[in-house]
């Protein structure tokens, strides 16, 4: 028996219902398939937002960080700049100072000598004196052959040295 054309146009038709099925579902397959990597792609897009966010603001802050930078570079060269010219102007104090101090050294050294030849011009030349040395042993009697009694000259040393040695001692 053969298959009635009702049959085999409905077996065609459910053949070409199962080819549009499997078509389908491929389609479908490609659709979830294009629908996990979009999801994907989105998260990494948001990934990549982010660490743009983050570079953004690390940029950010690094600029700032070299303005400030910059600011203490130029608050340092001006620094530099007024030391260097306190100090050239301490320097060149300090020169004219020391020639003031060796003009008034040389002054003082004229005045010096100036005064040492006026005073050796004023000291009257005087004969020198000399030294003697004194003889501060106590007086020894001398032996009288009258007797024991010392003589009016020697008594009268005695007498003088004890009064000198009491002025001394005082």
């Amino acid at each position: 028996m053969e298959p009635s054309a009702e049959a085999v146009a409905a077996g065609t038709a459910a053949a070409a219902a199962v080819d549009e099925i499997q078509s389908r579902e491929a389609l479908s397959d490609e659709v979830a398939s294009t629908a996990v990597a979009a999801a994907v792609a989105e998260d990494r897009a948001e990934d990549a937002q982010a660490t743009a966010q983050y570079a953004a603001e690390a940029v950010s802050e690094v600029a700032m960080a070299v303005g400030d930078t910059a600011v203490r570079a130029e608050t340092a060269q001006e620094t530099a700049e007024v030391a260097t010219a306190v100090a050239s102007a301490a320097v060149q104090e300090t020169q004219e100072i020391r020639e003031e101090v060796q003009t008034l050294d040389q002054k003082i050294d004229f005045i010096v000598a100036h005064l040492r030849r006026q005073e050796e011009a004023a000291q009257p030349t005087t004969p020198e004196v000399q030294e003697v040395e004194v003889h501060n042993a106590p007086a020894q009697p001398e032996n009288n052959s009258a007797g024991t009694a010392e003589s009016g000259p020697t008594r009268r040393r005695a007498g003088r040295l004890a009064r000198r040695s009491a002025r001394t001692d005082s």
